[in-house]
């Protein structure tokens, strides 16, 4: 069930979230996971350790959406090892950029410099966060009326396809840490029976909700 707690900025709603999560901890439940930014993770667990003490605060799981991306992976045993860092992920960058040059025509002559792998790997950092695959960009690249922006929809999204083979042969890219977490959380119940709150977000990605709409329906 999924209820919503609403009220004004400073009427409580936090506050309310805290006590009932604590009384189910000092009840003895241990399904319980609390998902802020993951900036207020660190505050919000030091709640729960001045509330429930050193025991029992074990019983409350605090996460930003990084943090259970982790947890579901630890569970399901993927190494953090293959994951790609920020430079890997510009490397790949230039070798996708250098493979597709040939097609290239828009971007031909801006393929081997610095500047174009940046301004790619921030388009798919967004295309990701929105959930927008190579597949969405060739049809509206099929569909587009304007030529030149039918074509650069066309290389953005060879660039964008390119990129995406290449790092799946040896890495994880963490751009797709939220899109694997809905996908692993939809073939297995991690969260079945826990109680879920969700708290001091100003909105989420349509990764997030993916994540967040498998555990409304776990929990």
């Amino acid at each position: 069930m999924l209820s919503f707690v609403l009220g004004q900025s400073g009427t409580g709603k936090t506050e309310y979230l805290y006590n009932k999560f604590c009384e189910k901890a000092k009840a003895g439940d241990n399904k319980l996971l609390f998902i802020v930014p993951d900036q207020c993770s660190f505050e919000t667990e030091k709640v729960f350790l001045d509330r429930l003490g050193p025991m029992l605060c074990q019983n409350v799981k605090v996460f930003g959406f990084s943090r259970l991306c982790d947890y579901v992976f630890e569970n399901m045993g993927m190494l953090y090892s293959s994951f790609a860092d920020e430079g890997i992920r510009h490397v790949i960058m230039s070798l996708a950029l250098d493979e597709v040059y040939d097609s290239l025509t828009l971007f031909s002559k801006r393929a081997s410099s610095y500047d174009l792998a940046e301004l790619m790997l921030n388009a798919v950092k967004e295309y990701k966060k929105c959930s927008i695959s190579t597949a969405m960009l060739y049809d509206a690249s099929e569909k587009c009326t304007d030529e030149i922006l039918s074509q650069k929809l066309y290389e953005t999204a060879l660039i964008y396809e390119t990129y995406t083979a290449l790092i799946e042969k040896s890495y994880i890219d963490p751009l797709d840490s939220l899109s694997k977490t809905a996908k692993i959380l939809s073939d297995n119940d991690l969260f079945s029976g826990y109680t879920v709150a969700v708290d001091s977000f100003f909105g989420f990605t349509h990764q997030e909700y993916d994540v967040l709409e498998c555990l409304i329906g776990q929990s």
